[in-house]
């Protein structure tokens, strides 16, 4: 597949809001590490850190100016050097705290690139990354409260990985649930089994993206 030089992108160029992105077309497209994918992104999220990174309040955010987003989905175009397990043309969801996302090409950590489920469209996928484990998290947090034992709910198996990979807070955990989402993808397959798992204590986007 040919790859374009250069790319459209949403830049943040100030930390005064997201009021002062603005578009660029000559935007360089990402090359991937070698621990990297680059995906072709097809859907973005646009969540609570966006604006915390707009205005520079988010604690080792990106400095201006810089790609805005950090949440896609994607088909994945191109793979770096030590990259096992996933292949151009699979689609994924992951993040990249670096920002990126509102562009048309993100490299993202192989290590938590999630493939999206069978039967989703990347725009659907793409809400179970931040939106829906902070929710989550919000949830059990509100319902925990006076409790000695940590509450449990009962979600979809077919999502169970991708809120395990969410929610974890060590990187090790997130790296491990993601490869074994990609060796064991035909368990997903049946949406109407149920799995029951523990609510999470700690939400960190970090997690996702292999950080600390």
């Amino acid at each position: 597949m040919s790859m374009p030089a250069t790319m459209r992108a949403l830049q943040q160029t100030s930390l005064n809001g997201p009021q002062d992105l603005r578009l660029i077309t000559d935007a360089p497209v990402p090359t991937p590490g070698p621990d990297e994918v680059l995906i072709r992104v097809t859907a973005a999220g646009v969540n609570f850190l966006d604006i915390s990174m707009a205005r520079g309040v988010l604690p080792g955010g990106p400095q201006p100016p810089y790609l805005a987003g950090f949440e896609a989905a994607g088909e994945i175009v191109a793979v770096g050097e030590r990259v096992a397990g996933l292949a151009p043309g699979v689609h994924v969801i992951g993040v990249n705290m670096r920002g990126g996302a509102f562009a048309e090409y993100l490299a993202l950590p192989a290590a938590a690139a999630v493939p999206v489920p069978p039967g989703w469209a990347d725009e659907q996928a793409l809400g179970l990354v931040v939106n829906w484990p902070t929710a989550l998290a919000a949830w059990s947090s509100s319902i925990a409260v006076g409790r000695a034992v940590r509450p449990r709910t009962r979600v979809p198996r077919a999502i169970a990985p991708l809120v395990t990979i969410a929610t974890s807070s060590p990187p090790a955990r997130a790296a491990a649930t993601a490869a074994q989402i990609r060796a064991s993808s035909s368990a997903r397959n049946s949406p109407s089994s149920v799995a029951t798992i523990a609510e999470p204590s700690l939400i960190t986007v970090r997690a996702i993206a292999g950080g600390g």
